[in-house]
């Protein structure tokens, strides 16, 4: 019974019992298998296994999609910075590429309903990640965005050890059709090739000054 449970068959057996009162039939009916309390049990447990493997193939569609994606997105991303020349596709949503400064990295990320191309700061050492991120956002966030070109978004995620200086695009995502993933990889590859030439410098400047 169990392995057809299992298998998402419910399956009950039933005891029915015919008995007469007077001149009216009755019939008694008592579950006999499986019994209440290891049947409520047996089937919460089905049920979450059914679960837990339509979320296995829900995120195994999404590992597909993001590997294609990157398929596609790394030709065009790699026209614009050699940066991203020895990374490949994966299922993740994200591929990292060296800045030239140990715990600090440029990021392409890709979701369901958008990407950003990001500066990471994201070594093990969560001061020296905020003393660089407050640097670079105090004394350099004008210099920076006028050389970007526009604003950038700088979190510092005090909650979390990473910090991150990030430019978004929200029309598509992986969850909308396939033709707009050019569109996507396009500006992946235009806004992380403008962080880089914009945060190298400045990279260059500040981390000589700021001990690890």
């Amino acid at each position: 019974m169990l392995w057809l449970i299992d298998k998402g068959i419910d399956i009950t057996c039933i005891k029915v019992t015919p008995y007469k009162d007077e001149d009216k039939l009755y019939l008694d009916v008592e579950q006999i298998l499986p019994t209440q309390d290891i049947g409520d049990y047996q089937i919460r447990w089905a049920t979450k296994k059914q679960e837990e493997t339509a979320t296995a193939k829900e995120e195994a569609t999404r590992y597909k999609l993001r590997y294609r994606f990157w398929e596609k997105a790394l030709p065009v991303v790699r026209t614009k910075t050699d940066v991203f020349n020895n990374i490949s596709p994966s299922k993740d949503n994200w591929l990292t590429g060296v800045s030239g400064h140990s715990g600090i990295v440029y990021c392409l990320k890709i979701n369901m309903h958008g990407a950003r191309a990001e500066l990471r700061i994201e070594s093990t050492d969560k001061d020296w990640n905020e003393k660089i991120f407050n640097k670079l956002y105090k004394t350099k966030k004008q210099e920076a965005e006028s050389a970007f070109g526009g604003e950038l978004d700088w979190q510092e995620l005090p909650d979390k050890k990473v910090c991150h200086i990030s430019v978004h695009y929200d029309e598509y995502g992986l969850n909308d059709y396939e033709k707009h993933w050019g569109e996507i990889a396009n500006f992946l590859a235009d806004n992380v090739a403008k962080l880089i030439s914009t945060f190298k410098p400045l990279l260059d400047a500040v981390v000589k000054n700021i001990v690890y």
